[in-house]
């Protein structure tokens, strides 16, 4: 009975403690002694120290000892006989892929950080923010709210909304870029499953904040909107005589499949695994037209846990219950050339925003965690 208590006793206090986490380093281990060392530029295990040679696939050992082969791509499952004795061998999980169709590391996504002040002028150069570790690169050219400078601070990461004159004001707009995102067909595999799950025909937007205060009310905190741009053609909207066809942009907001639920926390959310943090479920929507999401207070947990909520759109050209498809690679008519994000606070207390992100259905399991067994595990 002590054991089931102490237990339980570790049980509640991991999840208790179970937040959002950025990346950490983890080792490198190979061959069957037990060796293991941060894979690092500086160590002389991963210097190179010659010129490579190799193939990328294919290749006998006899031809690759005639000329002079020294690298491999190997499965983890490769055997010494089967290669030359001064390869390197380049090893590669089970699940290794060129990451396209539905394979498992095909995770399309763009995370925005709140916290990285780019260049208006010039956004595409790099900003590096001095005390962040995670390194971000895309972020967004208009914000409202306070970044802090001290990298010990647990709000480092977080854009913080604590001002009264911020309310009713818009603290997060144009990300940067917002026209990467497409399906990029490959072959004709339009496998309806595949393209929703993995090749943005279906996308989730995601928000990782938190709140400071206690008090749980239906108060609404933040009111955020997805505007995107898509091309018709010039003689659709001139109506005249011209009869000149190029092609313009036109502006809407994105309309939602499904939304956060609207529960009061905990209830419609559940803890990941591996301390991964607190998400939110959405629920499906039986109405079209829906194109804004709502936050109230009650739906974030209270004093300073994170939580991840999401919402569901789609991109497949029934602008009647959906949006406009989205392009790919290049921009047609009647197709999605960007989509963008606009966030509006509207009071209810200090709010911390950690990043924002919209990601495959596919890309959200796998960044939540869903595969880290597959990639955790080791060979006997």
């Amino acid at each position: 009975m002590k054991k089931l208590v102490c237990l339980f006793i570790i049980f509640i206090a991991y999840f208790a403690n179970s937040q959002d986490f950025e990346p950490t380093q983890t080792k490198f281990n190979w061959g069957y002694g037990g060796n293991e060392t941060y894979l690092s530029a500086d160590s002389a295990y991963f210097k190179q120290d010659k010129f490579l040679r190799g193939w990328h696939w294919g290749a006998s050992k006899k031809i690759s000892h005639a000329v002079g082969v020294n690298q491999n791509d190997a499965h983890r499952t490769v055997t010494a006989d089967k290669l030359d004795s001064n390869c390197h061998i380049i090893l590669k999980p089970d699940e290794y892929t060129h990451g396209n169709e539905h394979r498992i590391l095909n995770a399309r996504a763009i995370q925005y950080e709140p916290t990285l002040t780019l260049n208006p002028n010039n956004p595409s150069e790099l900003v590096i923010r001095q005390g962040d570790t995670t390194r971000p690169v895309f972020g967004f050219l208009n914000r409202r709210g306070r970044i802090l400078t001290d990298s010990t601070d647990p709000n480092f990461n977080r854009l913080i909304i604590d001002s009264s004159s911020l309310v009713n004001q818009v603290i997060l707009s144009e990300p940067w870029p917002s026209n990467q995102l497409s399906l990029a067909l490959i072959g004709e595999k339009r496998i309806d499953s595949i393209m929703n799950t993995f090749l943005c025909k279906s996308l989730f937007f995601s928000i990782n904040l938190r709140r400071a205060g206690s008090e749980m009310n239906n108060d609404t905190v933040l009111k955020i909107e997805l505007p995107y741009t898509y091309l018709v053609d010039s003689t659709y909207v001139n109506q005249s005589n011209d009869t000149s066809h190029y092609k313009v942009s036109r502006n809407r907001n994105i309309q939602f499949w499904n939304l956060p639920s609207p529960a009061q926390y905990p209830n419609g959310t559940y803890e990941l695994t591996n301390g991964r943090g607190c998400v939110r479920d959405t629920i499906p929507l039986n109405i079209s037209d829906v194109r804004a999401i709502f936050i109230t207070k009650q739906m974030l947990p209270p004093n300073n846990k994170d939580i991840t909520i999401s919402a569901l759109f789609r991109c497949n050209g029934d602008i009647s219950r959906n949006n406009h498809l989205l392009k790919d690679e290049n921009a047609d008519t009647l197709e999605i050339d960007s989509i963008k994000i606009k966030i509006t606070y509207l009071g209810g207390g200090p709010l911390m925003i950690d990043w924002v992100r919209i990601e495959t259905p596919h890309a959200k399991n796998f960044l939540s965690g869903k595969f880290d067994e597959r990639f955790l595990k080791k060979d006997d």
